[in-house]
């Protein structure tokens, strides 16, 4: 299984954006841009504000986070939101759009775009 900039191997988690536009280019960006899926789908989420939720913003994580290569100390972030379970929701900064948020798991009225799962 694959790692993620927020998250390691073998960690299975959710990554969603703040809108659909968003969604579509942290998607389309890691795919050859003639071989997109066939079985692509979006959906759309409405979380309610009272779900717990913990926002990393580049002041939180090091200074050379959108570099294409993405730093280790990235991913440490998601396992270790991962591992201790104690929020529903890890907002950061989008490394392609870096005044946008992506999430990870879930988000309120946030947009889910990736294949279907078989």
């Amino acid at each position: 299984m694959f790692g993620g900039r927020w998250s390691s191997p073998g960690n299975r988690i959710a990554y969603t954006a703040e809108h659909l536009s968003l969604a579509m280019v942290e998607y389309f960006v890691h795919i050859p841009p003639d071989d997109p899926p066939k079985d692509l789908v979006v959906v759309a989420s409405d979380i309610p504000d009272t779900v717990s939720r913990k926002i990393l913003t580049s002041a939180d994580i090091p200074p050379n986070w959108r570099e294409l290569a993405a730093p280790a100390a990235l991913a440490s972030f998601g396992d270790s939101f991962a591992t201790e379970r104690k929020f529903a929701i890890l907002i950061v900064p989008s490394a392609l759009a870096a005044i946008s948020h992506t999430d990870r798991f879930c988000g309120h009225r946030w947009v889910f775009a990736g294949a279907k799962c078989r």
